[in-house]
């Protein structure tokens, strides 16, 4: 039997011979000439805390199964379209598109021309699912998928992560952004961030509004010359009352100096010079204006008194004279005062009425204010409370930490020696094999 394969061999050496030169000359070609491959890798400590207490109230088994669950959720968010994309966004779709060279450009994408090579390494917004997407899109996230590879430590919680490329920096850096948007996946998942973002929006807006609400109030406040309805008024209403008194006063001072004016007329119309002299009757008949009941007195009256020294009564009759003068000026001037206070009390009348009608507006711009301030308080304090208890949440319930992150390979993943040529060795031999059996 060996003789015969033998001589089978050697009748048909020549195609024996390429045979085997054929596949071993195509691993040394491949092993030479073929671009190389080099994987990243990067391992991921998954360590939640629920598993613990769930260990201890449902049993070992339901632990496991759980746990299960919870690794294998996180291998389909680390392969998701979401985290790949943003990582893709975060190295930049341009940078690695030249990365994989004109192959990537035309091959990975269907580009063939350089206006859609832009569009495509222009700045994507985020899209939530791969329906989304475009062709081109989809193409360059299938890529990048095929290019990743995640695998479970089986007994430990370590979730290896490595990504293949054609250079050794690419394939390291690229795997570094793809474990960063992973983990922050993961903290938005956990952490229940969309509640704080939405007090933390909410606070700035009731902000806003707050600054908008004391702007409207600053510019009324100036329009109509005004600072605090409230204040304003007690302080007219204060000065109201400070003006009545001082009024009342006046009033009764003009009364009283009114009435020792017609005690001095009357004792000028007992002096008998009087009655010859025509000025001295009228201000004696008309002093302060209030000794109109003595202009009914005739010359007669002044006739008939008896004659009084005058050398006695000169000193009495000029004092007298004199203080009715007096008297009289200081009347006029506290009836001046009067009127003068009285339009000062129509001034203070004229701006508690402008109080009363600009007050419900005033106090409707404050109350506005004041409400939003309460809800600024109430939004702002809700936001700290929510930031704290999601970094509790994701200190405590889900504790993902890098524990190795990826670093440049040294050698490459393929082509490798000791693969190729044996893989070549066994295709000579099967090509041997059916040319001696079937040839």
């Amino acid at each position: 039997m060996n003789d015969l394969i033998i001589a089978t061999m050697w009748r048909k050496k020549l195609s024996v011979g390429l045979a085997i030169l054929f596949p071993l000359c195509a691993a040394a070609a491949v092993q030479l000439y073929y671009p190389r491959t080099y994987e990243a890798t990067a391992l991921l400590l998954l360590a939640d805390q629920r598993l613990g207490n769930q260990a201890a109230n449902e049993g070992a088994e339901a632990s496991v199964q759980r746990r299960e669950q919870i690794i294998n959720s996180q291998v389909y968010i680390a392969e998701s379209f979401g985290v790949l994309h943003r990582a893709i966004q975060k190295y930049g779709t341009m940078r690695l598109l030249e990365s994989w060279g004109q192959h990537a450009e035309q091959g990975a994408t269907g580009c063939m021309f350089p206006g859609c090579w832009a569009s495509i390494a222009s700045p994507i917004e985020e899209k939530s699912s791969e329906d989304s997407m475009s062709d081109v899109e989809r193409k360059l996230y299938l890529r990048v998928r095929g290019a990743l590879k995640i695998q479970v430590e089986r007994g430990t919680d370590l979730m290896r992560l490595s990504f293949r490329h054609r250079s050794p920096q690419v394939a390291a850096d690229f795997l570094n952004d793809i474990v960063i948007t992973f983990v922050e996946r993961n903290v938005e998942l956990y952490g229940n961030s969309g509640v704080a973002s939405f007090f933390e929006d909410e606070r700035a807006r009731y902000e806003q509004a707050l600054r908008n609400a004391q702007k409207d109030l600053d510019e009324f406040a100036r329009q109509h010359k005004v600072y605090s309805v409230r204040e304003q008024r007690n302080l007219a209403l204060h000065n109201r009352s400070t003006l009545l008194a001082e009024i009342a006063k006046t009033t009764a001072s003009v009364a009283e100096k009114e009435l020792v004016a017609k005690s001095f007329a009357r004792q000028l119309l007992e002096f008998k010079p009087l009655s010859s002299n025509a000025s001295l009757q009228r201000l004696a008949r008309s002093a302060g204006g209030a000794a109109n009941g003595l202009r009914g007195l005739s010359s007669q009256q002044f006739v008939q008194e008896p004659a009084d020294p005058p050398l006695l009564l000169v000193r009495v009759f000029q004092d007298t004279v004199q203080s009715l003068v007096k008297t009289n000026a200081e009347i006029d001037g506290s009836r001046a005062l009067g009127l003068q206070q009285s339009d000062e009390l129509k001034k203070i009348e004229r701006e508690l009425s402008g109080l009363s009608m600009i007050e419900p507006e005033f106090d409707r711009l404050e109350r506005e204010i004041a409400e939003k301030q309460r809800n600024l308080d109430l939004y702002s304090r809700r936001a700290t409370e929510q930031r704290l208890e999601a970094d509790f949440r994701e200190r405590r319930f889900f504790n993902m930490r890098v524990a190795q992150a990826a670093v440049v390979p040294l050698n490459p993943v393929f082509p490798l020696p000791h693969l190729v040529f044996p893989a070549a060795l066994l295709v000579s031999l099967t090509l041997v094999a059916a040319i001696v059996f079937f040839g």
